[in-house]
C-alpha cells in the first residue's frame, strides 16, 4: 500500500519536473519582435503586430503570448518559419506611454508547469489623443454686453468656422 502510493507520487513529481524542462526547451531559439505600427489612438483598442520566429528545425508547440491583458496561443510553429499575430492594446494616454508587459511561455507537453519570461520591448509608438466631437457649426457672436462682462481669455476659445471672405484663396 504505502510503497505504491510513494511510487505513484514519485512518478507524478518526475512528470512535473520533466514538463517544466520540456517547456523551457520548447521556447529555445524562439524570437519575438513587435513590428512597426502607425500612430495609435489613446483609449481605443489598437492591433499590435507581433512576429514570432522559430529558428530551430523542430516545431514549437503550444506557445502563448501575452501583451497586457490580451493573449493568444499558437498550437504549432513549424521549424525554420515565422508567424505574425495581432494582439490588442488600449493605450491609456497620448504621447509615448510605456508598453504593457509582453510575455512568452509554454505549458508543453503536459501543462503541469507553465514556463516563460518577460520579453524586452522597443520604444513605444506615438499615441494620438482620442478623437474629440467638435461641432463645426459657427456659434453666435457675443454681444457687446457679453464682451464687457467676459473675463480675460474666456472668449478666446475656438468656437467654429467663419464665413469665406471675398478675395481669399480656397486653401
Amino acid at each position: 500500500g504505502g510503497k505504491t502510493v510513494a511510487l505513484k507520487t514519485a512518478g507524478l513529481l518526475s512528470l512535473m519536473a520533466l514538463s517544466g524542462v520540456l517547456a523551457l526547451l520548447n521556447l529555445r531559439n524562439i524570437q519575438v519582435s513587435i513590428l512597426p505600427t502607425g500612430i495609435l489612438t489613446s483609449g481605443e483598442a489598437c492591433p499590435v503586430a507581433i512576429r514570432i520566429d522559430n529558428r530551430r528545425r523542430l516545431p514549437a508547440i503550444l506557445i502563448e503570448l501575452f501583451l497586457g491583458q490580451s493573449k493568444t496561443m499558437l498550437p504549432i510553429i513549424p521549424g525554420h518559419s515565422s508567424q505574425i499575430i495581432h494582439l490588442s492594446w488600449t493605450p491609456p494616454q497620448r504621447g509615448r506611454p510605456p508598453w504593457p508587459r509582453l510575455m512568452i511561455g509554454s505549458g508543453f507537453p503536459f501543462s503541469f508547469v507553465w514556463r516563460g519570461w518577460q520579453l524586452p520591448l522597443p520604444e513605444s509608438p506615438w499615441v494620438a489623443p482620442a478623437a474629440l466631437d467638435l461641432s463645426l457649426s459657427p456659434s453666435p457672436r457675443p454681444s457687446a454686453v457679453e464682451l464687457e462682462q467676459a473675463q480675460a481669455g474666456e472668449l478666446g476659445e475656438w468656437t467654429g468656422l467663419r464665413d469665406h471672405r471675398p478675395g481669399e484663396s480656397a486653401s
